[in-house]
């Protein structure tokens, strides 16, 4: 066992002992309810530090390897000290059913893995969780949405993304409340807010809740440094972040765009959203013109396998100097004449002959291509008109 696994294992059971729950590992039931309580009590900001697992989806849910092989090992519990605040939430999520808690958790990384698409919803979400969960009913899939919402009604700090967790049945904050909320979080990352405005968002971005721009008394790097800290504070809470600077411009367009770019992160704000955007016909139309391209080169193989191909002079007429190539060939043409005075005929005439006019047409241009000299070519297309050629 590896010293990280060790220490991890021992705060983990520190937390549980902190909760006053004992941690049990000890059958499959009890593996199934730590993976979805861990990946539910890592969204208090409090807490997630403490449990630094990856996530992935699996076939029950959220599931992490780090944590099995955490939960496996043996460990003595350290001393872990909790918030009264985290510990309440954590308190809740221990205490829910095995069938909601399933639920929830998996409902959680479906809105994880989508916060990157403003136009998710939590409609999709319920979709996505029935399909995988089909023992679950839409009763039970909309309980765990209701359960999610209220714990972000309770918990307004918890990493939750939306649509999973819109304040439904929460009274909007007032656009002063907003402000002051704004001031009070860049206060606390180190600013001195010179002033505050509330400006309103256009969709999509409007989701997300109003703009709220604090100008602070600092120069730019000062002031984006700032932004950078307070954003990890204003992640989920109904409005969107912004810090400007009354002092000196001290960084490049290259500095602003990466803090900028690290704000939006931390308040989980998508860097680029395009409505117009629209993704199903994206896919359809790349996929009509690949079909197109696809036929085109059908077509061109087509049309070059029925394009003539003629052979160089010296190989259709025979090369000067090789009497056997020539024999060959003269030999050919007689057997050729002898099956069509018997009746038969060459397998193009009797082809021609059952095809008709056409047929016939089609059959003496094949055998110009083929290059036979002119006088027995006229004869052998003459042959293709008879039944008894002469």
């Amino acid at each position: 066992m590896s010293d990280q696994i060790g220490e991890r294992a021992a705060v983990l059971r520190g937390l549980y002992a902190a909760l006053g729950r004992e941690m049990r590992a000890k059958t499959f039931g009890d593996h199934l309810r730590i993976q979805k309580e861990v990946y539910l009590v890592r969204l208090h900001p409090d807490l997630a530090p403490l449990l630094p697992f990856d996530f992935d989806m699996y076939i029950r849910g959220p599931y992490s390897t780090d944590l099995a092989d955490a939960y496996y090992a043996k460990a003595r519990p350290a001393r872990v000290e909790v918030t009264a605040r985290a510990a309440a939430y954590a308190g809740e999520v221990l205490g829910m059913d095995p069938r909601t808690l399933e639920l929830a958790a998996t409902l959680a990384m479906f809105c994880e893995y989508n916060k990157r698409f403003p136009e998710f919803t939590a409609e999709e979400g319920l979709e996505l969780l029935l399909e995988r969960k089909s023992w679950a009913t839409e009763g039970d899939a909309r309980r765990a949405l209701e359960v999610l919402r209220n714990l972000v009604a309770k918990y307004p700090e918890l990493r939750l993304p939306a649509p999973c967790a819109p304040r439904r049945g929460v009274r909007p904050m007032r656009w002063g409340e907003i402000a002051a909320e704004a001031a009070r979080l860049v206060e606390e990352a180190g600013g001195n807010a010179a002033s505050v405005e509330v400006k309103p968002t256009k969709p999509p971005l409007d989701r997300f809740g109003p703009r709220v721009v604090v100008e602070v008394d600092a120069s730019a790097r000062e002031a984006l440094e700032i932004w950078v800290r307070a954003a990890r504070e204003a992640r989920g809470r109904g409005f969107i972040l912004e810090v400007r600077w009354t002092r000196e411009t001290n960084v490049s367009a290259e500095e602003l765009v990466e803090y900028a770019v690290r704000a939006l992160v931390e308040m989980e704000i998508p860097l680029f959203v395009d409505p117009d955007f629209d993704s199903v016909r994206a896919v359809r139309e790349a996929r009509k013109a690949e079909a197109r391209d696809s036929r085109g080169v059908a077509r061109a193989r087509a049309e070059l396998r029925r394009a003539p191909v003629r052979a160089p002079r010296a190989v259709r007429r025979g090369r000067a100097g090789d009497p056997a190539r020539g024999a060959a060939r003269r030999g050919g043409r007689h057997e050729a004449a002898l099956a069509g005075r018997a009746g038969r005929g060459p397998a193009h005439c009797r082809e021609a002959r059952g095809a008709g006019r056409r047929g016939r047409e089609r059959a003496r241009a094949r055998h110009r291509h083929r290059g036979t000299p002119g006088r027995d070519r006229a004869r052998r297309e003459d042959n293709c008109g008879s039944r008894n050629p002469a």
